[in-house]
Parts: C-alpha cells; sequence; structure tokens
C-alpha cells in the first residue's frame, strides 16, 4: 500500500537546518582539535537563504549559531543564471527544482545582510575557470590551502 505523506515545509526545513547546523558545527570542532582547515560547500548561509526563500522566519537556533561559531575568512558565492541552473539540474536528474524555487533562492541570497562580504564567482564558466577565480581570490586574501 502506497501512502501519499506529505510533511510541511516547517517540518523538512527543521530537519534540514538541524542537520545543516550539526554539519557545521561539528566541522568546527574538528578544525579547532586539528588545526585543520576547514572547507565547506555549504554553510549556515545557505540555510538561512533557504528559509528565506521558503517565507519562513530565520528562526532562534541558526542566528545563534551564526554569531557564535567563526565567520568564515571567505564565501564564494557561485553566480549563474537561473534559467542556466535548472537546465544543469535537470541534465543530473538527481534532484528536483523548479524555475521558480531557484529565483527565490538567488534572491534570498543577495538579500542576506552578509551577501556583501560573499565573492561572487560567475558559475557559467568551465569548473576550471571557477577554480582559477577561486585559487586567484585567496591568493589576493593571503589564504593559501594546505599543500
Amino acid at each position: 500500500m502506497q501512502r501519499n505523506i506529505n510533511p510541511s515545509v516547517r517540518l523538512l526545513d527543521a530537519a534540514e537546518t538541524s542537520i545543516r547546523c550539526v554539519n557545521v558545527f561539528v566541522s568546527h570542532l574538528r578544525a579547532l582539535t586539528g588545526g585543520r582547515v576547514v572547507i565547506m560547500d555549504r554553510y549556515l548561509y545557505c540555510q538561512s537563504a533557504l528559509r528565506r526563500a521558503r517565507g519562513l522566519k530565520p528562526g532562534r537556533f541558526l542566528p545563534l549559531l551564526l554569531k557564535v561559531l567563526p565567520t568564515p575568512d571567505i564565501v564564494f558565492y557561485f553566480d549563474v543564471p537561473v534559467g542556466i541552473a535548472y537546465n544543469r539540474i535537470c541534465r543530473r536528474a538527481t534532484d528536483i527544482e523548479t524555475l521558480e524555487h531557484l529565483q527565490a533562492l538567488d534572491e534570498a541570497y543577495t538579500e542576506l545582510a552578509e551577501f556583501p562580504t560573499f565573492i561572487t564567482i560567475d558559475a557559467s564558466n568551465p569548473a576550471e575557470q571557477l577554480v582559477e577565480d577561486m585559487l586567484l581570490e585567496l591568493g589576493r586574501r593571503g589564504l593559501e590551502l594546505p599543500s
């Protein structure tokens, strides 16, 4: 028997936010105890933008973590036109997103208070160019990846 389960946006967001917050917190703990560099594919800013795009309030825990955890030395924002992003997602066929959601997410990121500190990278370029752009920005700031 197949059931149609449609959990609320708030419930799904609470689960996703909890997982992301724990992941970020554990990564910071590992870095502190091991003296390592932390590189994250997503950070708490992503969850803040997702909550905003979904029409949800910031909540309490996420803003608290943003205050108490170290501020990233650098944040790269991979900017790509929504249509290109949508086509990439469709080609990959592992996620389902709507154009409307991608547009809302893009707007939500740019509305974050921290967004002016992000380094915008043109993600319509080939991957090799993205790596080159990131390494150039790291060098400009005197940040180096461990060898």
